[in-house]
């Protein structure tokens, strides 16, 4: 392939696109809580819901929280190496 193929990029083949976005995974561990009530504001614990800062998904309260516990896990795992 030439230059101009390549800056172009023609010649990719949708199988190796698919495979750089399978390879792009999003770890969410940029979760950002959202509130319904203002009285609940600052406690993530009555979190309503969390959004993702790196991809822009949305998680419930409670698969919020379990994301962030389960980083918080992995994390304390690696500082104990």
């Amino acid at each position: 392939m030439g230059i101009l193929g390549r800056l172009l990029k023609r010649g990719e083949t949708k199988s190796t696109k698919e495979a750089d976005e399978s390879s792009t995974e999003c770890a969410h561990t940029r979760l950002h809580p959202h509130w319904d009530d203002l009285q609940e504001m600052g406690d993530d614990g009555k979190a309503s819901s969390y959004r993702c800062g790196a991809c822009g998904a949305a998680f419930s309260g409670d698969e919020g929280q379990r994301l962030i516990a389960e980083e918080s896990k992995r994390v304390a795992e690696i500082e104990r190496l």
